[in-house]
């Protein structure tokens, strides 16, 4: 009976070995579809980006370089928790900051 129980427990032992392996290997695969997925979604943003860039900066006057750089400074600062909803200090701390950022930078209006 031991014997049988542990001729059990090993061919448990290889079962898991075997699909262990076999899941990892879709989930590896998964991981390389999300990724392939991502980097798609990312280039058609970029796409969309640039298009929204070049109408900005024609619209306001500036170079696609300081156009682009502003959003990215203005979007970093969003995710950093700054806003501009009302027309008062909150738009103001933000704009003051863009405006320092992008003097950092050596982009000026």
């Amino acid at each position: 009976m031991a014997k049988m129980e542990r001729t059990r427990a090993a061919e448990r032992q290889v079962l898991k070995k075997y699909l262990t392996r076999f899941f990892r290997a879709k989930e590896k695969q998964k991981t390389l579809q999300q990724r392939a997925a991502a980097i798609r979604a990312d280039l058609g943003e970029a796409s969309a980006l640039e298009a929204r860039v070049q109408a900005q900066a024609k619209e306001y006057g500036h170079s696609n370089r300081r156009e682009l750089a502003y959003l990215v400074v203005h979007s970093v600062l969003h995710l950093l928790g700054y806003d501009h909803l009302d027309e008062g200090p909150e738009k103001a701390r933000m704009r003051a900051r863009e405006d320092a950022i992008m003097g950092e930078l050596g982009i000026e209006r």
